[in-house]
């Protein structure tokens, strides 16, 4: 187990910098919150570097005092720093473990990363403003909880857009990273701000040694249904070279580890050459541009081959494209995203053993006459993006526009002439449903050892922004000995650590500020102690406190107001209480979506009823649904109210009206196909085919 420690960790890391920090105690065991203080990190950041410590029995399992949690070093533990101490000294770093990082100019507009020296420490955050980035970039270890979040984000599309709060980092060029050993699952994080900066940190993220020494060891390789890689590698080269179109494969090179050394090679000459066009130190005959221009195109070569090599390896891969900006970016800037979203789906998806980018789109003519052409099934013409993109973005009123434009746009150049007749097949999507919510609370559950509910779930997708306030609401809870349900004052609680910010989005700030005032609150509150806690004025809340009793989200009782989720009191600890929504097996979000259609609706006509040549009717001319245009109280009807929304999806008049189209309804994926023109008789032919089973 040492051994394999050894392979796997970086020695100057933040993992094991937590190990060193534990042995370095008199009793060689430390609290979890003195971790937390002396790293300067959340807790489950912690957690998380305490469980890959765990998977090679370094320390021990978390132990709860009476004040803290802690933990101690352990016998492997204490080997493992013996053997690193042998190797390479205590005050010597060893330089060829070390994720590929190294120092850069302080004003550089963008620098993703730079060599493997770091003799120079980086500045901390508070020293310095966030556009002056710091010397060293080191790789972000990924939260487990946002990594469960961006994973359900993923499940349903190829490309997921989630709009929602997005913090700025402190090192625009650091990436984060978070692989799960069991599921095969590797996420890859970096902010965009240029495809220069996203594409280098993305590339360092997924070439560094720590994915070699976790993945693509021999012993690893070796391994039943993970030995593809090597039979090609050894018998097959010409699907690699030629199909696949990996780089750095020369034929001298006949061993896997010199093919790493190589790569890691090149990892460091791109890491190089942006310290040099951050200095003006230009290549002979390059100008800024051109140079600029040859550093994203070998940075989409070096992920590509990642991307490609941890394919055949049965790695899954989830790009996290983080834009807190969008908003304010320029229009060039804005379609600059959507293109090289575009590109790096084409260069990271395959036809069979294909790569797309090579065989549709290579504009070098000798790098396409190197390639194979693949013989393409006519019932089958379609290839597929090796992994997903999570964009995760501040992007509110311009969501739509940007889903839109990704849809219209993501074609990265025009298909060359003689391009074999496959196209790649991209399924996106523009908002997030139930089932995201729900996915994120049941991993997120099941790691604190409890069972989510209907209600649980209902309750947070209709508060959450997004399923990453959900993740970061659930991982407050203590996880527990014995399985059980969760219920509703852990839901309370839950949500309570979630700013005005992260819920009801869209919405003004007084409620979202009431509603987190009440969810702290331990018993109901009046309208003056109400606007006090909140911190707003009690004539904004008197305007909108209707609206949240309206939603069943909250409740005037003799005493005040409540949220409608139980209090951690002995009186309503054993009641599970939830919002009107949640409680009635008949009333759900949607409704409330639909009530307010209607509404909408009324006001938009200035109060004209549907006249009944337009009422909507059947094929077999019964009506299409409950005729409702001259209720007063909707409130009885209301399992009849969704059907309503047809006008809202059909007519031309409602879905160009900014008021009524967020009320519109439906499925948000959609697919796109990029690449030539495929003759019609051969679409109809697939589609027989598969129509056919």
């Amino acid at each position: 187990m040492v051994q394999d420690a050894i392979e796997r960790f970086d020695i100057d890391g933040e993992i094991i910098d937590t190990l060193r920090h534990i042995a370095a105690a008199p009793s060689e065991t430390r609290t979890i919150s003195d971790l937390e203080s002396e790293f300067g990190v959340q807790r489950d950041t912690i957690h998380n570097r305490l469980h890959h410590l765990r998977e090679y029995d370094l320390v021990s399992d978390t132990l709860s005092s009476d004040d803290d949690s802690i933990v101690s070093l352990i016998s492997a533990g204490r080997s493992y720093l013996d053997a690193v101490r042998a190797s390479v000294g205590l005050q010597s770093s060893l330089d060829d473990s070390l994720i590929a990082v190294g120092k850069s100019s302080n004003n550089s507009r963008v620098k993703p990363a730079c060599s493997r020296d770091t003799s120079s420490p980086p500045p901390s955050p508070s020293s310095r403003p966030r556009n002056r980035l710091p010397c060293l970039h080191n790789i972000r270890e990924l939260p487990r909880h946002r990594f469960h979040a961006i994973t359900a984000t993923v499940s349903n599309a190829d490309i997921s857009v989630v709009d929602t709060d997005v913090d700025l980092l402190d090192d625009r060029a650091a990436p984060g990273r978070h692989y799960d050993h069991d599921n095969r699952q590797l996420i890859v994080s970096a902010e965009y701000d240029n495809p220069l900066n996203y594409w280098v940190s993305i590339a360092r993220a997924l070439s560094n040694r720590d994915i070699w020494s976790w993945i693509l060891t021999d012993d690893k390789l070796d391994a039943a249904n993970r030995d593809k890689f090597r039979d090609l590698f050894a018998d097959h080269r010409v699907v690699l070279r030629q199909l696949r179109c990996l780089g750095y494969l020369p034929d001298r090179i006949t061993d896997i580890n010199d093919f790493r050394d190589l790569i890691l090679d090149a990892l460091d000459k791109l890491l190089d050459d942006t310290k040099r066009l951050t200095n003006g130190n230009y290549p002979d005959a390059l100008n800024e541009s051109e140079f600029r221009g040859d550093i994203v195109r070998d940075a989409h070569g070096l992920a590509g081959t990642m991307a490609h090599i941890l394919d055949i390896v049965d790695v899954e891969i989830i790009r996290e494209v983080r834009v807190p900006r969008y908003r304010e970016f320029s229009g060039i800037k804005k379609q600059g995203l959507i293109k090289t979203i575009g590109k790096g789906s084409a260069i990271q998806s395959v036809y069979g053993e294909a790569n797309t980018y090579r065989h549709l789109y290579e504009d070098r003519e000798n790098k396409r006459e190197q390639a194979i052409v693949p013989d393409v099934d006519a019932h089958d013409p379609y290839a597929e993006l090796i992994g997903s993109f999570a964009v995760v973005g501040d992007f509110k009123s311009q969501t739509k526009d940007f889903v839109r434009s990704l849809n219209n746009n993501l074609e990265p150049g025009k298909p060359h002439d003689d391009a074999p007749e496959f196209q790649l097949n991209l399924s996106i999507r523009g908002d997030v449903s139930r089932s995201e919510y729900a996915q994120t609370a049941t991993r997120l559950c099941r790691e604190k050892n409890i069972n989510p509910t209907p209600q649980a779930v209902s309750t947070l997708a209709g508060l959450c922004n997004s399923p990453f306030e959900v993740a970061e609401a659930l991982n407050h809870l203590q996880s527990n000995e014995d399985r059980r349900s969760i219920d509703a004052r852990e839901v309370r609680y839950a949500l309570s650590q979630l700013g005005a910010d992260d819920i009801l989005r869209g919405t003004n700030s007084t409620p979202r500020k009431a509603v987190i005032a009440l969810l702290n609150a331990t018993e109901p509150l009046s309208q003056s102690e109400l606007a006090d806690r909140a911190d707003v004025s009690e004539r904004s809340l008197r305007d909108h406190l209707p609206d949240l009793l309206d939603l069943g989200l909250i409740d005037e009782t003799p005493t005040g107001y409540r949220f409608n989720l139980s209090f951690n009191t002995g009186e309503e600890r054993t009641n599970d209480r939830y919002p009107m929504y949640v409680v009635d097996p008949d009333l759900r979000p949607d409704i409330h979506k639909a009530a307010k259609a209607l509404k909408t609706a009324h006001e938009h006509h200035f109060g004209t009823p549907i006249p009944d040549d337009d009422f909507p009717s059947s094929p077999t001319g019964r009506d299409w649904c409950a005729d409702l245009r001259g209720i007063e109280a909707a409130d009885t009807w209301i399992r009849s109210v969704l059907p309503l929304l047809w006008g809202l999806e059909t007519r031309e008049e409602y879905r160009d009206d900014p008021d009524l189209d967020p009320l519109i309804d439906g499925d948000d994926t959609t697919d796109i196909r990029l690449g030539p023109d495929i003759p019609q008789q051969r679409l109809a032919a697939y589609s027989v085919s598969k129509a056919s089973g």
